[in-house]
């Protein structure tokens, strides 16, 4: 009896150093595994809403989703790749607009352009989505040290009494010293929800997408040679090294204007 005592009392003890002990030793930590991203922009193009409202999956993640007026953008922001789903209503008349999902890529860096004449009848509605893919996070966007880049997005879309119509852009350039423009770059025709970047191709061995500083005009036509509009009109587009310019054609065919948005190169982010 008293020897079954003693092994009960040193199996006990046995039993209370082990648990002593393993509560002593830390568990492995294992880092989360990290979900892909996305650095996306949202503008307004509309042609015809004034202000939009814009959630992504029921949130609103950025300033100045609530309330984007036309020819407004929000700053960058990082989002979850994948499927994401866009709501997007008329502050002025709280009907919804557009309600899609909306495919983010993996580690691309994005402007999400909402633009096109809004209709509660189907058939005259085109209101929708130019997306622009400004390249890859992990690579860099930026020119050359002496240089800068010129893209064009049309955003233009017909409305029910208008015909929509195709851009042809030449673009013309004069340098620092220079007291006439040379003709650079021509665009036969852009499509509404298509971008071209500004190249020299005066060079056809050599496109040159890198633009030294010096003063730019945009003569606008349609593709069949009808004028739209010089951009700017008092030639006092003058491109700075180092950035990058997003030229926005929007608004009504009758009424088309462009936007300039000026952004530094984004930082070259890791995965």
């Amino acid at each position: 009896m008293w020897q079954k005592s003693i092994k009960n009392f040193v199996l006990l003890i046995i039993l209370l150093f082990s648990f002593i002990l393993s509560s002593c030793i830390e568990e492995p930590f294992i880092d989360p595994v990290k979900k892909p991203y996305s650095v996306i922009r949202v503008s307004n193009f509309s042609s015809n809403v004034a202000a939009l409202d814009v959630t992504i999956d029921g949130t609103s993640p950025a300033a100045g989703l609530a309330n984007l007026g036309i020819s407004s953008f929000t700053g960058y922001f990082d989002i979850n790749s994948g499927k994401r789903k866009f709501l997007v209503k008329n502050v002025a008349t709280g009907d919804t607009v557009f309600n899609k999902i909306i495919v983010i890529a993996s580690y691309e860096r994005m402007t999400i352009a909402f633009g096109g004449f809004f209709s509660k009848v189907k058939d005259d509605n085109n209101f929708g989505t130019i997306i622009y893919n400004e390249g890859l996070v992990t690579v860099s966007s930026a020119p050359k040290i002496d240089s800068s880049h010129i893209y064009i997005i049309n955003t233009a879309t017909s409305i029910p009494t208008l015909e929509a119509k195709k851009f042809a852009i030449l673009t013309k350039r004069k340098l620092a010293g220079e007291t006439a423009y040379t003709n650079i770059n021509y665009i036969a025709s852009l499509d509404f929800n298509k971008s071209a970047q500004i190249v020299d191709n005066r060079n056809p061995l050599k496109v040159i997408s890198d633009h030294p500083a010096g003063n730019y005009l945009f003569d606008i036509k349609t593709d069949a040679g009808d004028p739209v509009l010089v951009f700017p009109k008092d030639s006092t587009f003058n491109s700075v090294v180092g950035k990058k310019y997003f030229l926005f054609i929007y608004g009504r065919p009758d009424s088309i204007k462009v936007h300039s948005d000026v952004q530094d190169p984004q930082p070259v982010r890791s995965k």
